[in-house]
């Protein structure tokens, strides 16, 4: 059922697509007339041509904006699934030196990971999202489910754990002021993540793309390679038109998960981290892409992101590159890969090129770096008129 937050999200996006196509026409010399007597400096029936031009301009803004929610109202969501943990943030002016007792200028609880980030990043773009993954019904639960259905991220199949039996991941975290610098020291040991079987009760159907944090199957490689296997034989089946795109993130070093390896021969996207990248030997983006390259399937589009220095895609023998779009001063890098990752998604299932989706992953990942937490990034993909 859609909630108040996703419809709002709909209506947003319509309104943002009206003003764009506006802009579009204001630039174009589609109403001549008017356009060009502006530009001649000769009006001449003012009133007539004023009117003309609105009335053509909000015909068709209309009929546009209808195709579009049109359009959103048939759209499948995107579903993202991985860890959800508790962040216990803490700010200082710099970090703090080993064996030192240094005062904090702040602190704030926040629901984090991966997944859970990506997820809230693509509903404040706009996009109908569902968050799948295990939560541990202790006294943060509600806190979790609050956010999500503030944020207005679907959270109705999740798996509830037993607080008695299961280990809730939890992850404080150290931001320097000075250098917006993010230290992080999460305590996963213990907690498990969605089951094959319990991602087999889920209707694929349903979804438009499926995005997979690979750090929440560690140590059951099994379970990610069945839900990956189980996408690719719906695709098999289904006609193209009705494809569910599958992207993986590989964000830690390859040394500590050498098992997921296959993955870059399954997935339709492949999200290198630059962690995953440095351990494999490799010095920049480029050279990440071509060399890892040839473990993808043909038409695979392997993503890297470099931070400060922007980002490179690979599709077949085509490469893209984005620079960064670092903000005026950065204040708070916690979760730009996973806004990084949410901005290449929501440009790509919107039909955008790879290269636009690998700027826009930029665009919005140096907007997040500017700010605390996400909020921030709600409704860019309007001011970028993506």
């Amino acid at each position: 059922m859609e909630t108040d937050e996703q419809f709002k999200n709909k209506v947003e996006q319509y309104v943002g697509r009206i003003v764009e196509k506006s802009l579009e026409m204001v630039k174009t010399e589609t109403f001549g007339d008017f356009h060009g007597s502006l530009k001649a400096g000769k009006m001449g029936n003012k009133f007539t041509d004023v009117k003309q031009f609105a009335d053509s301009l909000v015909n068709s803004c209309v009929k546009d904006g209808l195709q579009e929610i049109h359009k959103l109202s048939k759209s499948k969501p995107i579903l993202c699934i991985g860890i959800c943990t508790l962040d216990f943030v803490i700010i200082c002016d710099e970090y703090p030196i080993e064996d030192s007792k240094t005062l904090a200028i702040g602190n704030y609880w926040a629901r984090g990971g991966n997944a859970s980030n990506t997820s809230t990043v693509l509903a404040h773009l706009g996009a109908q999202v569902e968050y799948f993954g295990t939560m541990v019904d202790n006294q943060w639960l509600t806190f979790l489910q609050t956010d999500f259905k503030e944020t207005g991220v679907c959270i109705e199949n999740c798996i509830i754990l037993n607080h008695e039996k299961h280990k809730a991941p939890i992850a404080p975290l150290i931001i320097s002021k000075k250098k917006g610098t993010r230290t992080a020291i999460p305590d996963f040991n213990g907690i498990v993540g969605v089951t094959y079987e319990q991602f087999s009760s889920l209707d694929i159907g349903k979804y438009s793309w499926i995005h997979l944090e690979s750090r929440s199957f560690e140590g059951r490689t099994d379970d990610i390679e069945n839900i990956v296997t189980r996408i690719v034989r719906y695709n098999t089946v289904n006609n193209a038109g009705r494809k569910v795109l599958v992207s993986v993130e590989l964000e830690q070093p390859n040394s500590t998960n050498p098992e997921f390896r296959f993955l870059f021969g399954k997935a339709d996207i492949v999200l290198i981290g630059k962690d995953y990248a440095i351990d494999d030997g490799y010095a920049n983006k480029e050279e990440t892409v071509r060399g890892l390259y040839k473990l993808c399937k043909a038409g695979t589009i392997l993503v890297c992101a470099w931070g400060e220095d922007g980002a490179a895609a690979l599709v077949d023998d085509k490469l893209e590159v984005s620079p960064a779009f670092p903000p005026e001063k950065v204040v708070d890098t916690l979760g730009a890969g996973d806004t990084f990752n949410a901005g290449f998604i929501y440009a790509f299932s919107r039909g955008k090129s790879v290269a636009k989706a690998l700027e826009f992953g930029c665009i919005v990942a140096g907007h997040k770096c500017g700010c605390h937490g996400f909020s921030c990034v709600k409704g860019l993909q309007r001011k970028v008129y993506l």
